[in-house]
């Protein structure tokens, strides 16, 4: 589902939280059940879908914390049924280690949109490729739209950002989020704070001319955004790009990378942006922390 803005007539105003789950007494790690999205008017409870997930963290005690989980989700909704926009304050878990976050306004289209949203940039428990209609009578339906589903990078990286610093979702733009490209005449930033400003994107081994000219068109996009804000600094905006390793590569294509490297550095020295050809998401992940801590 695409994210869009909303116009007045459309816009729904609400609040959204995550129910969370800690799935050791002693850690500080904390995973994304569910999230609640509640108006003045109605509440929707969108439930993570992948809950087996927790076999490779927990191995033999996975059956049993998935219970509690689907055990918290149901009070979840029950207790929303009852509190609306007070479950901040009324939520009373059902079992030990289980907590919701606090809540954040937002706005979309609808309910179910604001936390199909949410839970697709939070939960590691989520398959966006399937979709799970949980109710508290317990019936669980589950769809998949596809068997076999790659990761896209832009999820990889967000991922890996948030794992380490959640409180950077809000730097990650909702297209960037979604896997969806602006319209071309839209300015493109995928991830903008204080620190860093950066686009991210990807080279596979046989790029096509199509890719250089996307980056450059990406590039583009940050000289305009660091144009429109008097105060960024010099050196914040960053063009951030997987490439692949050489030595995967044939030489002839080894050859034409680091020609297409060095043309798209000296693009972006010209546009006093910085160009960082980077080897992995985790590499991309990094810099955008190390960004983010200094």
């Amino acid at each position: 589902m695409e994210m869009r803005f909303p116009s007045l007539r459309q816009r729904v105003d609400a609040q959204w939280m995550p129910l969370l789950l800690r799935p050791f007494a002693d850690s500080p790690e904390r995973l994304v059940l569910g999230i609640a999205a509640v108006s003045k008017d109605d509440f929707h409870l969108e439930c993570a879908n992948s809950l087996e997930r927790l076999e490779c963290l927990l191995a033999g005690k996975a059956s049993e914390v998935i219970e509690v989980a689907r055990l918290a989700l149901r009070s979840f909704e029950k207790q929303l049924a009852e509190h609306g926009l007070l479950i901040g304050r009324e939520f009373r878990a059902p079992v030990s280690g289980v907590m919701i976050g606090n809540p954040q306004d937002a706005a979309g289209i609808s309910l179910v949109e604001i936390c199909e949203f949410w839970l697709a940039a939070t939960s590691s428990l989520h398959d966006n490729n399937r979709r799970e209609i949980f109710s508290s009578d317990q019936n669980v339906a589950l769809y998949n739209k596809t068997t076999e589903s790659k990761k896209a990078p832009a999820a990889e990286v967000i991922r890996k950002v948030l794992a380490e610093k959640p409180s950077l979702i809000s730097n990650f733009r909702p297209h960037f989020i979604r896997a969806k490209r602006l319209p071309a005449h839209q300015n493109d930033v995928d991830y903008k704070s204080e620190s860093i400003v950066a686009n991210i994107d990807f080279m596979a081994p046989n790029f096509r001319a199509q890719t250089v000219n996307r980056i450059v068109k990406r590039m583009w996009d940050l000289e305009i955004d660091r144009g429109s804000n008097d105060n960024a600094p010099s050196d914040s905006h960053e063009m951030l790009v997987e490439v692949p390793q050489r030595d995967e590569m044939s030489r002839r294509d080894a050859d034409r990378l680091n020609e297409t490297v060095e043309q798209l550095t000296w693009q972006a020295d010209q546009r006093r942006i910085r160009f960082r050809p980077l080897h992995s998401t985790e590499e991309i992940s990094a810099r955008i922390l190390q960004a983010e801590a200094a």
